[in-house]
């Protein structure tokens, strides 16, 4: 299997992210405090007013720094789980398999963890590393607890991995590229699966990604000219492969086989 993408990609992310996280909450909490005085000590003043529009801003500031933290540990965790992911797909497939790294679906404000392009189509994945066990119906996600009782869980991942496999296939229609198989699934690089009732898309644990491929090369193959299409189209939006107007892809398409 080739791939496409940087494996420090994530964790360089959650570093910047961290970094600028840390600068607006300070900042944010500076101009907070500093405007709070202000229109105290000033107020119906011109200074007051400034005061005012300190607390406003440093209120905004500090939100999205909490904001740019919490997606650094997001970065981190994905990280962590990516690599079981990558290491058992690299086991099991040979190089009519094409991965490429946390896909930035281009302009469609979209990403997706990873992408598979092979033989049978296109494997849209979302990498998740929980923690527990879980149940899950339909695209309701549900955490066991110890006492036997259940919770809903905050985020759905077969929710949030049908946004990327949607992007992705409106952007082909805009491209031009013929249609070809596109399953989304969430990869549980840790967690427990418990029981799956309909689920909006396959939830695999990691150590049966490559069995779940092998399952969807059953299928019709893809056409291997929309495949190489579609690889040259994707991998310079790989992670780590950003590119500028008129750049060319960083890696050749693949060869997909029958």
């Amino acid at each position: 299997m080739r791939i496409a993408g940087s494996a420090t990609f994530l964790v360089d992310r959650a570093r910047r992210r961290a970094g600028r996280g840390v600068g607006l909450a300070v900042a944010g909490a500076v101009a907070l405090v500093g405007g709070f005085v202000l229109s105290q000590q000033f107020p119906d003043t011109l200074a007051g007013g400034a005061g005012n529009l300190g607390v406003f801003v440093g209120l905004a500031a500090a939100v999205l720094g909490v904001q740019q933290l919490l997606a650094a540990s997001r970065d981190r965790q994905l990280s962590v789980g990516e690599a079981p992911v990558v290491n058992q797909l690299s086991a099991r497939l040979s190089d009519d398999y094409y991965y490429l790294r946390r896909v930035d679906i281009p302009r469609r404000n979209a990403e997706a963890d990873g992408i598979l392009l092979g033989p049978a189509g296109v494997l849209v994945l979302a990498i998740r590393a929980l923690d527990g066990r879980y149940v899950v119906r339909g695209n309701d996600w549900f955490e066991l607890l110890e006492d036997g009782g259940e919770r809903q869980w905050n985020r759905s991942p077969t929710w949030e991995v049908a946004r990327p496999v949607r992007a992705l296939q409106r952007a082909m229609q805009e491209q031009g590229i013929p249609a070809v198989p596109i399953q989304g699934a969430v990869v549980l690089s840790r967690g427990q699966l418990e029981q799956a009732s309909r689920p909006g898309a396959a939830v695999v644990p990691v150590e049966r990604i490559g069995s779940f491929v092998d399952y969807l090369r059953q299928g019709q193959p893809a056409d291997p000219v929309a495949m190489r299409r579609l690889a040259d189209f994707l991998a310079p939006y790989a992670g780590g492969n950003a590119r500028r107007p008129g750049d060319t892809p960083p890696q050749p398409a693949p060869t997909a086989s029958a």
